[in-house]
């Protein structure tokens, strides 16, 4: 999308995967917008793709939270001895957020500051 509507050469030569690519789940799609935009912008970078969550709902049973970890606990082992190489920026895409996550965050931010209307927040 972001190549075509800017006429990117859509060249991923620099594209990497790290570790196994998941290509279902909701996270998926969110996180490939953002490679897209990476390397438009940065061309001739490489750039590591990882989605480690392929959960069609993003917040299912551990969800993000645990793949974002997973991730982490197995980048910081892979760079462990080779900080020279490790990535220096990490882009990290969650997709959406459910609706109760939503519903909570409302009513957080309603407490916080009574100004803030719940139509509005939700909408």
């Amino acid at each position: 999308m972001f190549y075509a509507s800017y006429e990117v050469d859509n060249d991923v030569k620099y594209v990497k995967t790290y570790g196994t690519i998941e290509t279902k789940g909701d996270n998926f799609v969110e996180g490939s917008l953002d490679v897209q935009m990476i390397t438009g912008i940065a061309r001739k970078m490489i750039t590591y793709v990882a989605n480690t969550d392929n959960s069609a709902d993003t917040e299912s049973s551990d969800g993000f939270g645990d793949a974002l970890l997973q991730f982490l606990v197995s980048f910081r082992t892979k760079y462990e001895d080779d900080y020279d190489n490790m990535p220096k920026v990490i882009s990290i895409s969650l997709g959406s957020l459910s609706f109760a996550s939503c519903d909570l965050l409302c009513n957080n931010s309603i407490k916080i500051d009574n100004t803030i209307k719940y139509d509005d927040c939700m909408s």
